[in-house]
């Protein structure tokens, strides 16, 4: 057998080595693509997630304001939306932190001052946080709000503010606000 004839039976340890490197990149970038699909992924349904909490946290806002008109008690006015733990009427012209809790004795919904550390909501193995703030609708210096009636006697600004640890790594936030009005004034 001659050298010629003896090389070209088989491949080299360099051209082994070099296929196995081309195949170890392709697979790398691969892996790496589809790590990222899918932390991508979870991120999207935790975003999701967490913008059906903070829109829930305005629906209830204004569940309590509208069972508000209609409780047939008077000393609940519409903007009667927050208790202390002495269940005291708390005035929205603090800006405070608030959590949806529900009152069993009144059957209703209201807005309770919390801890800042208190209110989780775990879904899915991620842990929510929604804190809610109440404050009075500023005077209308810039004339947004057209009319002979200033607003800020009979509106309110709500913040519905959900955090967690996203799976990017790190804090996200989600932020609704939204302005709620007395639509029944004078009555």
């Amino acid at each position: 057998m001659n050298k010629s004839n003896y090389r070209k039976k088989g491949f080299g340890i360099l051209e082994v080595l070099l296929a196995s490197m081309v195949i170890i990149i392709v697979m790398g970038g691969l892996v790496y693509l589809a790590r990222n699909s899918i932390i991508s992924m979870s991120y999207g349904a935790q975003h999701s997630q967490a913008t059906f909490l903070a829109q829930e946290g305005i629906e209830l806002v204004r569940q309590i304001r509208d069972t508000n008109y209609i409780d047939g008690d008077s000393n609940t006015k519409w903007d009667t939306l927050a208790f202390d733990s002495q269940d005291n009427s708390i005035p929205l012209d603090r800006i405070n932190n608030y959590a949806i809790r529900y009152k069993s004795t009144s059957n209703k919904y209201e807005l309770k001052n919390i801890d800042l550390n208190t209110d989780n909501i775990l879904i899915e193995g991620t842990d929510f946080k929604r804190v809610i703030n109440v404050r009075l609708l500023e005077r209308d210096a810039n004339k947004i709000f057209e009319g002979n009636e200033d607003l800020s006697d009979n509106a309110y600004v709500v913040d519905c503010i959900v955090t967690w640890t996203s799976t990017r790594g790190g804090m996200a936030e989600v932020k609704i606000t939204e302005m709620m009005t007395n639509s029944r004034q004078g009555l």
